[in-house]
């Protein structure tokens, strides 16, 4: 609605209100304004901190969101994410990679056949050239001056065009046969010998991004290894597992697993984390799995099997499959659900591609541990344990500085002499008292001269009565009904001192 004068001279002092929903801008407040929130807790319990408390997690309306706003604010982003994007694309997209593929194969080879035939474009225009040249020179080719040798060139061309045609007719058979699963196209293309140099660059490069998300799940520093890895970094890699799948195996059979030797030879491939003990590792390994775990419990059965088979057919080194199959077994048997692994319900039909995904899976993690985070908050004091950084990066400036404007809540209210702090907490200094006294008189005054006779607006209508007979003075204006009986009895009815 708006509102403003009638005088077209003032009309530059309108104002447009609209509902607030935290993220107009709206002035500071001031300490009396948390006051006089305060006031009416404080009077009906009597206790300060439990009143800040409530402050806290409730907050001023239209003035200050509360801890309960923050979390129904992070829900409402959380559910955005949900709501936008399909996971299911996530193997689609990876089919779609290895169709692209294919198609790219299969131009090579018809494009190598065209060349082979003649029928190519830089055939074309070399040999219009040639003919171009020879008519205007007058030169006459080696072929012309040697017929024999002609020949053998020509007999030379086709047995070799004849052999590019039964390899490329052999090439396209296998590809025609490739299996209709990611995974064993993955696996029969990995033993394919491609033709065309930019399908092997693709293929290379979709192999090189599986296999990081598949070992980023479980180690870290393992993303830029992995572009360069030798055969010396495979069997490092390899031995490192098998380490690791023999110390887990200790342990579940009673042993010692030798954990600091273990740490001293691998530590690199745990970036650096400050692990000190068997199960600390397994907590650090639960949290780099989490984002893949809820990737692959957020799709179907189906989905879920199709991307799993496919990301271990990554794994083109027998050894390292080996041992990434037994770990996965291992840690199924010693941590059969991951704590930090939630379950995500998407409905949207946004696509994603695998990286893209694991990133959102990681995003919306962090939205469930800061969402923890706010629920298990009491007090002021737990809003230091916040991480500044990650509410920026994942819920912007608005909600880190409705934070700060939480934490400064107590701190305001000292600054202003209206509570100070004991042994136990805080507590309300003479002056805070006077002002919540302030604001009670205001209040009752405020309802006395709301009492005070005179003409009331009622918001809601009132019950009728209906008019009982009963003797009353006549006043002018009122109805003429009178009990004619009793009238006369009352004018002939006297009583007089001493008698009747």
């Amino acid at each position: 609605m708006s509102y403003g004068y009638n005088s077209p001279a003032r009309a530059r002092f309108q104002q447009r209100y609209s509902r607030w929903d935290g993220t107009q801008h709206i002035a500071d407040f001031t300490a009396d304004d948390l006051m006089d929130a305060l006031s009416d807790d404080v009077l009906a319990d009597g206790n300060l901190e439990r009143a800040l408390q409530r402050l806290m997690r409730w907050g001023m309306d239209g003035q200050m969101p509360g801890i309960r706003d923050l979390m129904d604010r992070l829900k409402q982003m959380r559910q955005q994410e949900l709501n936008r994007y399909d996971i299911g694309s996530v193997l689609e997209d990876i089919k779609e990679r290895l169709e692209e593929i294919q198609q790219m194969e299969r131009d090579g080879i018809q494009r190598r056949l065209d060349e082979a035939s003649g029928n190519g474009p830089e055939q074309q225009s070399s040999e219009s050239g040639q003919a171009q040249e020879s008519a205007e020179g007058g030169e006459a080719s080696p072929s012309d001056a040697d017929p024999d040798a002609a020949l053998d060139d020509y007999e030379q061309q086709q047995a070799l065009r004849e052999m590019l045609e039964k390899m490329a007719e052999r090439k396209l058979e296998q590809l025609h046969g490739l299996p209709q699963d990611p995974a064993g196209q993955i696996r029969a293309l990995q033993d394919y010998e491609f033709m065309d140099q930019g399908a092997r660059q693709k293929f290379q490069e979709l192999m090189e991004q599986l296999q990081q998300q598949v070992l980023n799940s479980a180690f870290e520093g393992m993303q830029q290894s992995m572009q360069n890895m030798t055969a010396q970094d495979m069997q490092s890699l390899q031995n490192m597992l098998g380490d690791l799948n023999q110390m887990l195996e200790d342990k579940a059979n009673g042993l010692d697993p030798n954990f600091e030797q273990f740490m001293h030879k691998h530590g690199h491939y745990f970036g650096g984390q400050d692990i000190n003990s068997l199960e600390d590792l397994m907590d650090h390994m639960a949290q780099q799995m989490a984002a893949m775990q809820s990737l692959l419990d957020s799709m179907t059965p189906e989905q879920r099997m199709e991307l799993w088979n496919a990301m271990q057919s990554v794994m083109d080194d027998p050894g390292v499959q080996q041992q990434m199959q037994r770990l996965s077994e291992n840690l199924a048997q010693m941590m059969p659900d991951n704590p930090y692994a939630q379950q995500f319900q998407f409905r949207g039909g946004e696509e994603l591609s695998l990286a893209e995904a694991m990133r959102l899976m990681e995003k919306l993690q962090d939205m469930e541990e800061v969402e923890d985070q706010l629920r298990g908050i009491r007090d002021w004091q737990d809003l230091e344990n916040l991480d500044d950084e990650k509410l920026q990066r994942l819920l912007g400036d608005q909600f880190r500085q409705d934070i700060n404007q939480l934490r400064e809540l107590t701190k305001m209210l000292e600054d202003a002499g209206y509570i100070r702090r004991n042994r136990d907490g805080f507590e309300m200094t003479p002056r805070g008292i006077r002002k919540i006294g302030q604001k009670a008189l205001n209040d009752i005054f405020q309802q006395l001269k709301q009492d005070r006779t005179g003409q009331h607006d009622m918001d809601r209508g009132g019950f009728g009565v209906e008019r009982i007979d009963e003797s009353k003075r006549y006043e002018f204006g009122d109805p003429f009904l009178l009990d004619l009986p009793q009238t006369l009895r009352n004018s002939v009815y006297r009583e007089a001192p001493g008698r009747r």
